[in-house]
């Protein structure tokens, strides 16, 4: 069986993998010649080309050597025998070919192996290749064999490795950024709202919300941004919006967070009912109200007066004048709803102390006006139990008398609120003295007529 030339690449997977076996074939040819072997790699170069034309003149030397033992011992079997005979046997063999139309393809097979030692050499091959031998049927009905290299050469196989492994550490590596940004965003949100447990659903919802945002690189300030238009953000911070609409100034998350921590913690200190602070709404108001924690503190110390301190006659006026019982005192002072002046309730608080005052000194209290009058002309509590006590007396009609004065008017007239109040007073004082001195006086009170004491 004679060389085949693989310089067209027969059917080889691919030009490399055609060459290399091109190569071998030509060093098995050059071996059996005794021929310098060329290097196994693929590539055809000079080297390559030149042992083609070696292996050629190599073939034609054999083919030639051949035909002329073939047409020696042809023509004398022919002579011996009868010359045409040897004639036709001699040219069969000069022309160094076999009948092998007779034999299988498995028989075929085996003798191309044999006159093809080394075919299946794994010189140069990785350990994923092998040859392999393909099996072609001619048009004439002659079978021609190829050898093929079967399998991926170790450089593809990494190269495939690599991509693989690029490819999960890329995807990898997305996990790990869209962690990072989680965390990053769980971190400043949490940093915005606190770790108040009654927003943790709203919170992780607002995260999940913003997987996009945070998978696409989007800045922190862009992130606030979105968080701060969020109805979630509205439902925590709502004295921001009304700050705003208000004009005052702007205050960070942390700055809010830190005056309801001031307004929670005075109002645990002074044992003030958590339902005053359960709310955010709560808080939103007296944040949208500026209220500091200073003045916070001032509320809740009047709030402490007006519930514990102040005596029930004071804490009796409140709800006279006002409406305002003991169990609404604390949220009378604290509730932003109420839209409070804190001046004006100081206000309302003192005249309630000096109609007590006055009940105190005569038995009777104020009227709100002449209460709220007194207490514009900044009399103080202890003015009024001195001075109304000394009148006290004209709070009862004596016999002959219309009727006797007021508390209010008796105030009125001694610290000088209405000109005819005092005038009254001076009256009824210097009418009580001139019957003092001069005679006895029957005083009509409710349990009936007595005589008149000292009363002034």
């Amino acid at each position: 069986m004679v060389f085949e030339d693989f310089s067209a690449g027969g059917t080889a997977s691919t030009t490399r993998q055609a060459n290399m076996a091109l190569q071998v074939q030509l060093n098995k040819e050059l071996a059996k010649a005794g021929e310098p072997l060329i290097a196994v790699d693929g590539i055809v170069g000079p080297q390559t080309r030149n042992a083609q034309v070696r292996v050629k003149e190599i073939q034609a030397e054999q083919s030639d050597t051949g035909g002329d033992t073939g047409g020696d011992t042809g023509g004398d079997t022919g002579g011996d025998t009868g010359g045409g005979t040897g004639d036709e046997e001699g040219d069969g063999e000069g022309d160094g070919k076999d009948d092998d139309s007779s034999k299988t393809i498995a028989q075929q097979e085996s003798e191309w192996k044999a006159a093809n030692p080394g075919w299946n050499d794994r010189t140069g091959l990785s350990g994923t290749q092998t040859w392999v031998l393909d099996t072609t049927t001619n048009a004439d009905g002659s079978i021609s064999f190829t050898p093929r290299l079967a399998g991926e050469d170790a450089a593809t196989i990494s190269a495939r490795a690599k991509k693989i492994a690029a490819e999960k550490t890329a995807t990898f590596n997305a996990g790990l950024r869209e962690q990072s940004a989680r965390a990053v965003m769980g971190d400043l949100i949490r940093n915005m709202f606190g770790n108040d447990p009654r927003f943790a659903n709203d919170i992780n919802g607002l995260i999940a919300s913003l997987d996009s945002l945070m998978i696409d690189g989007a800045s922190e300030l862009e992130i606030a941004q979105t968080i701060r238009a969020s109805d979630v953000y509205g439902k925590r911070f709502p004295g921001m919006a009304a700050r705003a609409e208000a004009g005052m100034p702007a205050i960070s998350e942390a700055e809010y967070i830190d005056l309801e921590r001031n307004y929670r913690n005075l109002m645990r200190t002074a044992g003030i009912d958590d339902r005053f602070y359960k709310d955010p709404a709560r808080f939103g108001e007296l944040i949208a109200g500026d209220v500091s924690a200073a003045e916070m503190q001032t509320r809740i110390g009047l709030a402490e007066e007006a519930v514990d301190g102040a005596d029930p006659a004071v804490r009796e006026q409140l709800e006279r004048f006002y409406g305002i019982d003991r169990t609404k005192l604390v949220e009378y002072y604290l509730d932003p709803e109420e839209e409070m002046n804190l001046f004006e309730e100081e206000r309302k608080l003192q005249a309630a102390g000096l109609s007590a005052a006055a009940l105190g000194a005569t038995g009777q209290a104020f009227d709100l006006e002449t209460a709220e009058a007194l207490e514009r002309e900044n009399v103080q509590r202890r003015e009024v139990q001195q001075r109304l006590s000394q009148r006290a007396g004209l709070t009862e009609r004596l016999l002959g008398e219309e009727e006797a004065l007021t508390a209010s008017e008796i105030a009125e007239g001694e610290f000088g609120l209405d000109l005819e109040a005092a005038t009254e007073l001076r009256r009824r004082r210097e009418e009580r003295t001139a019957m003092s001195a001069g005679a006895s006086g029957i005083l009509t009170t409710r349990g009936g007529i007595a005589g008149l004491g000292a009363a002034s």
